[in-house]
């Protein structure tokens, strides 16, 4: 099952869609309290506010992997933890350590092949 980072999340919304912890508690359904509850991560919505708030993940063009808690690295997905790497970075950022990675996945394979 997977966990997110409810509190960064509910942030971005925020930020992205340029509302207000009331707008979004209106939108989920649920007290401002509860808006800034998951915030500071003391607690996590429920499941209707869950889907509402996936919904404006979509709505802010938000990628919603990036969210995603790492507890177990063995079942991480190699793409989610290259976008975990990569939050937070600016696009031009995600430019260069993209093409570092792959220099760097390369040279490896390269290397090994030689060998």
């Amino acid at each position: 099952m997977k966990t997110y980072d409810w509190s960064e999340l509910v942030s971005d919304i925020i930020g992205h869609l340029h509302i207000t912890q009331s707008q979004l508690a209106e939108k989920c359904m649920v007290t401002q309290q509860s808006i800034s509850n998951w915030k500071k991560g003391s607690r996590k919505p429920g499941v209707y506010a869950q889907e509402k708030i996936f919904s404006l993940c979509q709505e802010a063009n938000l990628e919603l992997s990036n969210y995603v808690e790492i507890h177990n690295w063995e079942e991480l997905d190699p793409k989610d933890m290259i976008r975990s790497c990569l939050k937070g970075l600016h696009k031009d950022q995600q430019k260069i350590a993209l093409h570092m990675l792959l220099t760097l996945t390369e040279d490896f394979r390269q290397q090994n092949l030689m060998e």
